[in-house]
């Protein structure tokens, strides 16, 4: 009876082990499209409509400020932060 209770321990011990490893292999690859769903309808929600504006520099070292307004569908890039103020006041405050 010890002989078969231990196999079927074995047994079990097995099946949870492979049961474990499936899952950490497999887990990732199953969820990677919900994921990446996730955080692109998270990024479009809080994107949304607001004024986009980011700095860019190129090799030389020279810095180029670019702003888009998906609200207007307008743009723009200038080479200081005041003159990106004035843009940005032009666009909201006319």
């Amino acid at each position: 009876m010890k002989l078969a209770t231990a196999s079927l321990d074995n047994q079990q011990r097995e099946l949870r082990d492979n049961t474990e490893t499936n899952l950490k292999e497999y887990t990732p690859h199953k969820f990677a499209f919900l994921n990446k769903f996730w955080q692109s309808l998270v990024k479009g929600i809080v994107s949304g409509k607001d004024l986009r504006v980011w700095q860019k520099s190129d090799r030389s070292g020279n810095t180029e400020w670019h702003a888009y307004d998906p609200a207007t569908g307008r743009s723009t890039c200038v080479a200081s932060d005041a003159e990106m103020r004035m843009w940005i006041e032009q666009q909201y405050y006319q």
